[in-house]
């Protein structure tokens, strides 16, 4: 277990590539079990608990789809279960990092000046985000770092898109 999560946090530092890791079924399962667990708990503070359990369901939904068609389109399908596994498991370790920012931000009260420093620590912890999923996609596609960092953007944003529409919409 040890050597996973080492591996993982490899990956987060961007020294290994997704196909890495063991492509095993087993191991696909536990680390999107554990990065829904992960986006729960960054949803509970903003949304009730139901609604923490759904967001974190669509997040790993889009995060699965989204990684799945990306790879159907360069006809490389048979990827998948490695670059899933690397998106789940350095998500979650990630998300494991900026869990205790997104309580201090919501303890602090969003907009105060205290939220300042927690809000200043997420989005470092976004752009360090942003940067692990390019690597994935740019191993996973073989592309370009930039092209790995444009669709990476692209689908962070449609990933927040979504779930803002959906559980923070404004009447």
């Amino acid at each position: 277990m040890k050597k996973l999560i080492e591996q993982f946090w490899s990956i987060c530092l961007l020294r290994t590539a997704p196909q890495d890791l063991p492509a095993s079924v087993t191991l696909t399962a536990l680390t999107v079990i554990l990065y829904m667990a992960t986006s729960f708990m960054m949803a509970a503070p903003q949304l009730p608990l139901g609604s923490s359990a759904l967001a974190a369901f669509i997040d790993t939904l889009l995060m699965s789809s989204m990684s799945y068609i990306m790879l159907w389109a360069r006809m490389m399908p048979d990827r998948w279960r490695q670059t899933l596994t690397a998106l789940a498991g350095s998500g979650t370790l990630l998300g494991a990092i900026a869990i205790p920012l997104v309580y201090w931000e919501a303890q602090a009260g969003g907009s105060s000046q205290a939220a300042l420093m927690p809000q200043m620590l997420l989005l470092a912890m976004l752009l360090w985000n942003l940067a692990v999923i390019a690597h994935v996609l740019r191993h996973a596609l073989s592309i370009a770092m930039v092209l790995g960092a444009l669709l990476s953007t692209f689908y962070l944003y449609i990933s927040i898109r979504i779930i803002r529409t959906l559980f923070f919409a404004v009447s």
